[in-house]
């Protein structure tokens, strides 16, 4: 007898859970055969625009029903869409659940393939979360995605079920690497790509966030218009407000005439801003009010001013362990991260160092000579702390030494050991 459960999403924590059910209710449901997926019923939060963005984009065109319906959710399932979307607001949790079961009891839904994201009120959606048992299990295909609790494992699902469209080979150029990690951040980068909810993307120094955040725009609706960028981490904090929202003539002493700031220099554009866990609790503030309601003020000014821009962030803090130590905003971290994509260090995917190296090597010289096998494997085993932004900096110096010639063993030894001091044959274990 197969049995599903029903899958909750807190996009707040970047946790799945999964909602107690009775056996008996769930009975029939589909599950997967030879690879075949089965439903997945998604109950979420109002914060859920990032997931639903994804799977929407993913599959067909999404079935959005904007009215509020508390009976009757077998009707908002169309043959023809993966992905249907249904706000109930309900007024006690006990009727999320009995909907629920009423849904998963339906023919329609046993027969359909596809994705039913079922949005409730945030008081409604934390009642239930906090009722439901801490444990994910008997989820079939969506096993590994549920038990991992990793909001990236959905490009997973994506990918082998509901996208089948090829990536653009300049997102491939761009984020280069064969490996199952590069694949995973470039189907991410489509997926968010393709909607206008907010992005957040993780990871250390040197592994590639401006990038994504440049195929972002690239890729979307939105590549015409400008790409803005600011180092949240680079200005100094007195002057970083003004640069991001602009400023008024006088409002301040070198003030002379009005600066219109970042964020209306983008315009339907794009506003990238890196190193977000830099900003003081002032900024955040206001950054906080430009995600929600769309408006800002120029400093020293008093006119209300509309942004259309789109937000992207990126860091390479800890963000959730800035929250717990009162040094980022909660509220804010959560808007931030309506739809997170984390960028690997290069140490979790070495076997992608060998063609990242190549591209670059090709790209410093109009017709270089390819690299050594030897030379590659040296590079291989290297841990690269500083990610891709180191390897591309040794290769640069490589290049200049050996002017775009492949290195013979002693000129590449002693760039190597002058660049990392260590052997080109260290082995990081």
């Amino acid at each position: 007898m197969a049995t599903w459960k029903i899958l909750t999403c807190d996009v707040r924590d970047d946790r799945l859970l999964q909602l107690s059910a009775d056996r008996d209710d769930l009975e029939g449901m589909p599950h997967a055969h030879g690879g075949r997926p089965g439903s997945v019923l998604v109950l979420a939060p109002s914060q859920v625009m990032g997931v639903l963005s994804a799977l929407a984009s993913a599959g067909a065109e999404v079935a959005r029903r904007k009215k509020d319906s508390r009976k009757g959710l077998k009707d908002s399932i169309i043959t023809s869409q993966r992905v249907c979307h249904r706000f109930a607001g309900y007024a006690v949790p006990g009727r999320v659940s009995s909907s629920v079961r009423a849904l998963c009891r339906s023919d329609e839904f046993r027969a359909w393939l596809g994705v039913f994201v079922l949005e409730v009120p945030d008081r409604i959606f934390t009642a239930v979360w906090d009722s439901s048992p801490p444990r994910v299990k008997g989820l079939d295909a969506y096993q590994q995605w549920a038990r991992t609790g990793d909001m990236s494992r959905l490009t997973a699902i994506i990918e082998r079920d509901y996208d089948t469209r090829a990536i653009p080979k300049s997102l491939e150029d761009a984020f280069v690497g064969s490996s199952q990690t590069a694949r995973c951040v470039r189907r991410m980068t489509l997926v968010a790509a393709r909607s206008d909810c907010p992005v957040l993307i993780l990871g250390e120094t040197g592994t590639g966030k401006e990038v994504v955040a440049h195929q972002i725009h690239q890729q979307s609706t939105r590549e015409r218009a400008p790409f803005m960028a600011v180092n949240c981490a680079a200005i100094a904090s007195d002057l970083l407000e003004s640069e991001i929202f602009g400023h008024e003539r006088g409002a301040f002493t070198s003030a002379h005439e009005a600066n219109p700031g970042l964020v209306e220099a983008a315009g339907r554009g794009v506003l990238f801003l890196d190193e977000v866990g830099d900003l003081n609790p002032r900024h955040q503030a206001k950054l906080l009010r430009l995600l929600d309601s769309g408006e800002y003020m120029r400093v020293g000014g008093t006119k209300v001013r509309r942004c259309e821009a789109r937000i992207l962030a990126a860091t390479n803090c800890d963000l959730a362990r800035m929250v717990e130590q009162g040094r980022f905003r909660e509220d804010l971290y959560a808007r931030l991260r309506s739809f997170p994509i984390r960028t690997p260090a290069l140490r979790y995917h070495r076997e992608d160092i060998p063609t990242i190296a190549e591209h670059f090597w090709r790209g410093l010289r109009k017709t270089p000579a390819p690299l050594p096998p030897d030379v590659l494997v040296s590079l291989q085993a290297y841990p690269w702390r500083g990610n891709v932004r180191e390897l591309k900096g040794f290769l640069t110096s490589l290049s200049v030494m050996t002017d775009g010639q492949p290195p013979n063993a002693e000129i590449f030894r002693e760039a190597f050991e002058e660049w990392t001091g260590t052997s080109p044959w260290h082995q990081d274990q």
